[in-house]
């Protein structure tokens, strides 16, 4: 009896241990692809579509962007009329930001700034793809960006 629970016990320990190396692995895997797309994502991009409207068209004035800052973990960019900013963390390529804070300017022009606020502010897979960097949620492409001319 004193054998079968040795044993039981061992093949418990030993399943535990296999299960930490392997979530270590994740672990190392996910933090050297955010490290990656960290390493992509340095300056600034400018909005070039949002849910699929071409950004010329849905914003009149100023085209809304995007700043990353790794070192403080923060976005900041102008959303079409107003300054925004947020924290934010990434894992792997899951952007999940804290609630944007913004300024609260009249806006003369009509645009979309309202909806492009709402999507910077929700969980996103970002894809870079062909010198773009789209956000994804749902399984729909709702931003993209191209890197601005610094």
């Amino acid at each position: 009896m004193k054998k079968i629970i040795s044993s039981a016990l061992l093949i418990l320990a030993l399943s535990f241990a296999m299960q930490s190396c392997n979530s270590t692995k994740n672990n190392n895997s996910s933090k050297s692809q955010s490290k990656e797309i960290a390493n992509k994502l340095k300056g600034t991009w400018t909005l070039s579509s949002i849910d699929g409207i071409t950004a010329n068209n849905a914003f009149k004035g100023e085209i809304p962007s995007i700043t990353f800052d790794f070192n403080s973990h923060k976005v900041n960019g102008n959303s079409g009329c107003n300054q925004y900013n947020g924290g934010f963390s990434l894992i792997g390529n899951i952007f999940t930001p804290t609630p944007m804070m913004s300024t609260f300017m009249s806006c003369p022009e009509v645009n979309q700034e309202n909806k492009y606020i709402e999507l910077i502010s929700k969980k996103s897979t970002l894809v870079l793809k062909n010198n773009n960097l789209q956000f994804v949620q749902n399984g729909k492409t709702v931003l993209v960006f191209t890197p601005s001319a610094n």
